[in-house]
């Protein structure tokens, strides 16, 4: 059960790590820098049911991303939470 919550908490932990280095000079997300740092940085990142690419491409907040095959989920104001596992933490 250990290593299961591992694994979630660092699919959580990519995602945030990449939401916070993609916000804009005034200080709002920036989506296109978000996409950018995904595709560079989370190469395993699945969006709609795809690999995230310039065509498949987060366009709007909240959107729900896989990591490592478990849901995280992005608000408008850059929280990051885990969505919809079996296991909740």
């Amino acid at each position: 059960m250990k290593c299961i919550k591992k694994h979630i908490l660092k699919a959580k932990e990519k995602v945030g790590v990449e939401v916070l280095g993609s916000y804009g000079d005034k200080g709002k997300l920036d989506l296109e820098e978000l996409n950018n740092n995904f595709r560079k940085n989370i190469q395993d990142l699945i969006y709609q049911g795809k690999a995230l690419t310039e065509a498949n491409k987060i366009e709007t907040l909240p959107a729900i991303v896989v990591v490592n095959g478990y849901n995280v989920k992005i608000h408008e104001n850059g929280d990051v939470e885990l969505y919809g596992n079996e296991i909740y933490i």
